[in-house]
């Protein structure tokens, strides 16, 4: 019924495209001044449980083109 998107913050990550069955949902921004690591950077949740296909795009950002992926939270 939920997920959640866990990264790295920092000032050398880029951002991301988060696509939810194929649709944009949102772009993260994973950068911050100082390095927070397991940041809750992007959840989404449904009213009932059914299968979701999420896919993420990293954008390459000029000078910080990393993104750093924590875990995924699922919330059946």
């Amino acid at each position: 019924r939920a997920i959640a998107l866990v990264g790295t913050k920092s000032p050398r990550r880029g951002k991301a495209r988060v696509y939810i069955d194929g649709a944009l949902a949102a772009t993260v921004d994973f950068r911050r001044s100082s390095v927070a690591y397991r940041q809750v950077v992007f959840a989404r949740s449904w009213a009932t449980a059914e299968p979701h296909t999420l896919s993420l795009v990293v954008l390459g950002t000029s000078g910080r083109p990393r993104v750093d992926v924590d875990a995924f939270v699922i919330v059946p």
